[in-house]
């Protein structure tokens, strides 16, 4: 047994008994402990042969927990309903642009397939977008999702401590642990993005007004936590990250001891590991993205202008390299390692153009906000993107983690706004009584 299976026994039975019990109370604490585990994502596999690999996973369960207690709970109308947001009904048109590519897809049982995986993940988002969050429940997600950064960073420290970090084929010692709960594990990038969600919280709680002094003790030591497994991953982009969230939430909050403690535990970790992480930051190699990304220039002409069908860009990237292996100078790896390049590829020019405008309209919506509510929703946002420039995980559930908390937050911050509002009117109609 590994240690990573025997954490996951361990983990196992509080787990379930707290899923139980927020089954019978409220959604957002299934959503909280859904957030805490989808870092671990694909690596928690439930024995259930049936289904297919994504959809054997701990998150794809408690996901679907969610979907149905919150659609409980609208048909019984125990909730207010309320509009759809813009960001959601956008994401509704990427998913029926989606659906038509079926038709023409270079490979239609690819595409139903990655259908299945998309369709959950929206459906989720979806309950969650118009589900009336309060901002009891904000904190309540925000506490899960941080809590499940910590501890698989805490994990990858401990693998570090005894020397069982894996090594990548160039011989560093990276940390991986997950596929963010997309079903596929094993690469570094994907941990370190994974889990910038819950740093960005932890520096946003540090720098929140209203907190108490063990609250930012204990958010600042989730940060330094959480930015040290970053580090381990030695994911140039995730390191990158660090700093788009330091540079969004700290500007102009004068909370320097912030930075200066994650960055100290930025350099522990670089000088536990200089020689490995030193030489994989220092690497300017692309790592085979530039060949991928030819390969996809070689196919726009073909693709560009309606796609390929959803999912299909790995088999077109095979089919380019085929055709010409030494143009692409790179071995088939088949990921379009952008969310932009394979939008285009995938479903043409319509496609690329929902994409842009869903993420500028949810973007948008959170500068809105007042500052001190968005500042961490917009990090975490700013950050995914960039990681997302240079991966293709639109199909990852931490990706969809990040759009989730940004329509929580919007929830919960435009509700404040609208209570406020209407106090003053409270009163004084309680006066003329």
């Amino acid at each position: 047994m590994t240690p990573l299976e025997f954490a996951g026994l361990v983990l196992a039975v509080p787990v379930i008994a707290t899923v139980v019990l927020m089954m019978l109370r409220y959604p957002v604490g299934l959503l909280a402990v859904y957030g805490a585990i989808v870092p671990f994502g694909s690596s928690l596999v439930l024995p259930v042969p049936f289904l297919p690999s994504p959809l054997r996973t701990a998150t794809s369960l408690l996901g679907g927990i969610v979907i149905v207690r919150c659609g409980w709970e609208f048909l019984q109308s125990r909730v207010r309903t309320r509009h759809v947001p813009a960001p959601a009904a956008l994401w509704c048109l990427y998913g029926a642009v989606a659906v038509a590519s079926l038709a023409w897809s270079v490979v239609p049982s690819t595409t139903s397939g990655g259908l299945i995986v998309l369709f959950g993940l929206l459906a989720l988002y979806l309950v969650v977008s118009v589900y009336p969050f309060e901002a009891s429940d904000l904190r309540v997600f925000e506490r899960g999702v941080v809590a499940g950064a910590f501890l698989t960073s805490c994990y990858g420290l401990l693998m570090a401590a005894i020397g069982a970090l894996p090594r990548s084929a160039a011989g560093v010692p990276r940390f991986e642990i997950t596929g963010g709960g997309g079903g596929e594990g094993g690469d570094p990038n994907i941990t370190a993005a994974a889990l910038l969600l819950g740093f960005a919280i932890a520096v946003f709680r540090i720098a929140a007004p209203g907190e108490s002094r063990l609250e930012r003790w204990s958010h600042a030591a989730a940060a330094a936590f959480i930015a040290a497994g970053i580090t381990l991953t030695a994911s140039r982009g995730g390191l990158v990250g660090i700093g788009i969230v330091l540079l969004i939430i700290l500007w102009r909050r004068g909370h320097w001891r912030v930075t200066v403690a994650v960055v100290g535990a930025v350099a522990i970790v670089m000088m536990l590991f200089p020689e490995a992480l030193l030489l994989r930051l220092g690497d300017t190699d692309t790592t085979g993205r530039t060949g991928i990304w030819r390969s996809a220039a070689v196919a726009c002409p073909e693709y560009c202008l309606v796609g390929a069908g959803y999912d299909a860009f790995p088999d077109v990237h095979r089919a380019v390299y085929l055709s010409d292996p030494g143009a692409l100078a790179n071995r088939p790896r088949f990921e379009a390692h952008s969310i932009w390049i394979e939008s285009l590829l995938e479903l043409g020019i319509l496609g690329l153009a929902i994409l842009v405008m869903v993420l500028g309209v949810t973007t948008t919506r959170l500068v809105a906000l007042p500052r001190p509510a968005r500042r961490g929703a917009l990090a975490a946002l700013v950050a995914l993107l960039f990681t997302n420039t240079f991966l293709s995980n639109l199909a990852f559930k931490y990706f969809w983690l990040v759009l989730m908390y940004c329509a929580v937050v919007e929830s919960t911050a435009r509700a404040t706004r609208q209570e406020d509002a209407d106090r003053p009117i409270a009163d004084e109609v309680r006066s003329v009584r």
